[in-house]
């Protein structure tokens, strides 16, 4: 029985059958699941990434809105590049069990919604990846690797190889006082019998945003062993956008921040209707503290943000008198939709009132957001319309760095920077 049940344990995760397996990516797959945070250190990052064989450990966070004591399961799944699952089995790429349980579980106290809290810190003596690479964290429920809750997509890397960078504003005259260039060189001589331009893969990325990224990037120079990114073909030069809007969410026992009206719902549940917010894409630029998209879950009518902040709904609202047959559909944009143009995060458009609107079911806390129109209305970029580009704009740049370890069979994280545009102009 002992060698069915290792045999059973180290199976692929393919058995999952409700995940699409074309790509991973961070997903819920059951409404009672609300604000799954996977934070470093107990902090909010732009990206999950901590680095191989070091103290670092993910904080995983989540609510079940059924408020009963179910049982939560978990595992990793080591992704290629392209965040396809690899072919290894999970022997190969993990240390420990291929299967854990999240036991750290705590109920709402003195909330309108009723939820249970769960907690888990990982890597972990049970269970911790080999590898550097893309990971997918799998849970899902009552020992059932058919019954996935969710996916939550994090890196780990390893310094290895070295980059040197800076930001400047876009050399290119038309993107002159809207674009960023990031340029870098690579060291790649930490590896040895390395085909670089067949092996090494580099992505950029603005503070953590997909619908903007740079991947599989190629270098302008190549000299012994050193990649010059002088980004000549404009490849890395990004829109600026512009500062992250913010919503104060932290109470709801008054109206802060952005918020028009606070009221009960039929649930029982607030609703809070923010104002009709303008555009800004022909306002000037004003700098403005954020948190580059991310948010953090917070309450002040309370003492325990985890179990005592309450959920509510929120009522985004962009003014706008152009629709979507105009200038396309217009999206929800932030760590809270994952960084990309969700379809859950779409916007309704009342030409009535001459404004989008969506509504989500939100814990307290402060959240960054911004509103993004889609193309082929969005030809400059997602953010000209609606938020404004500016080379002004504080910004964080992630460059990561990936080798194509043909013996391991394995594409890892071999270099993992952010350059900022405060500090590394």
């Amino acid at each position: 029985m002992k060698n069915l049940l290792l045999y059973i344990s180290s199976l692929p995760l393919f058995l999952l059958a409700n995940i699409s397996f074309a790509a991973m990516r961070d997903s819920v797959y059951h409404s009672n699941i609300q604000s799954v945070q996977l934070l470093r250190d107990n902090k909010p990052t732009l990206m999950p990434m901590i680095q191989l064989g070091s103290s670092e450990m993910f904080n995983l966070h989540f609510d079940d809105l059924n408020s009963q004591s179910d049982v939560y399961n978990y595992t990793m799944v080591l992704c290629d590049y392209d965040w396809n699952p690899s072919p290894l089995q999970q022997i190969m790429y993990l240390n420990g069990f291929f299967q854990g349980n999240i036991t750290q579980m705590d109920f709402s106290m003195g909330t309108k919604q009723n939820y249970t809290h769960y907690t888990l810190d990982f890597p972990n003596s049970d269970m911790k990846p080999k590898f550097s690479g893309n990971y997918a964290l799998v849970v899902y429920k009552n020992y059932d690797n058919n019954d996935t809750a969710f996916v939550k997509c994090f890196r780990v890397f390893e310094p290895i190889l070295s980059l040197k960078g800076r930001i400047r504003d876009a050399l290119n005259p038309e993107m002159r006082m809207t674009g960023q260039d990031i340029t870098f060189t690579l060291d790649f001589s930490g590896i040895q019998n390395v085909n670089p331009r067949m092996d090494l893969f580099v992505d950029v990325y603005q503070n953590g945003r997909l619908d903007n990224a740079r991947r599989n990037v190629k270098p302008a120079l190549h000299v012994g062993n050193i990649f010059t990114f002088d980004n000549l073909d404009n490849s890395l030069t990004f829109e600026g956008a512009n500062e992250w809007r913010f919503l104060d969410l932290r109470t709801l026992r008054q109206k802060t921040n952005i918020t028009r009206d606070l009221v009960e719902g039929r649930d029982g549940l607030m609703v809070s209707y923010l104002f009709p917010l303008p555009a800004r894409g022909e306002r000037e630029y004003t700098p403005l503290p954020d948190l580059n998209g991310t948010y953090f879950i917070e309450t002040r009518d309370g003492f325990d943000s985890n179990t005592e902040g309450d959920y509510s709904y929120v009522r985004f609202s962009l003014a706008y008198d152009k629709g979507p047959n105009q200038i396309g559909d217009v999206y929800v944009l932030g760590q809270l939709s994952n960084y990309d143009k969700l379809p859950e995060f779409k916007m309704e458009y009342d030409p009535e009132m001459k404004e989008y609107f969506l509504t989500k079911k939100l814990k307290t806390g402060y959240y960054n957001f911004m509103f993004v129109n889609d193309s082929p209305f969005a030809q400059i970029s997602p953010t000209r319309l609606l938020e404004g580009d500016f080379a002004r704009t504080e910004n964080m740049y992630i460059v990561l760095v990936y080798y194509r370890d043909r013996y391991q069979r394995t594409d890892r994280i071999v270099a993992a920077t952010a350059f900022s545009t405060i500090t590394d102009r």
